[in-house]
């Protein structure tokens, strides 16, 4: 009988602890969550803004990288005329030295 009596006076006491130790977590739990929720939201609001940062730097690369392409464009475009030019005046030069040599020619004087 005592046995019982004491398995109930133990069964009881550990409800109470439980029902204590419930109650200090909850405690502890509503005064550190605010706590925490805030620490979260700025690290959250810092992290945004680096974010923010990232995305106008990489628009910026973009941006100098499409300028960049069109400078390379621009430059074989000019490339492929100056060929072009080389290549006109080449076949010029050799019309005139074709023609110098005909003159030449022509107005040898023979004997």
């Amino acid at each position: 009988r005592n046995s019982d009596h004491l398995k109930k006076l133990l069964k009881d006491q550990e409800t109470v602890l439980g029902k204590s130790l419930a109650s200090c977590i909850e405690k502890r739990l509503s005064q550190d969550m605010p706590k925490q929720v805030e620490k979260l939201s700025s690290l959250l609001t810092s992290q945004n803004g680096k974010i923010e940062c990232v995305k106008l730097a990489v628009g910026k690369l973009q941006k100098s990288q499409t300028a960049h392409e069109r400078m390379i464009a621009k430059i074989a475009q000019d490339q492929k005329t100056l060929i072009e030019m080389l290549t006109k005046t080449t076949t010029t030069i050799s019309r005139i030295e074709s023609l110098v040599e005909r003159s030449i020619n022509e107005t040898k004087i023979t004997p």
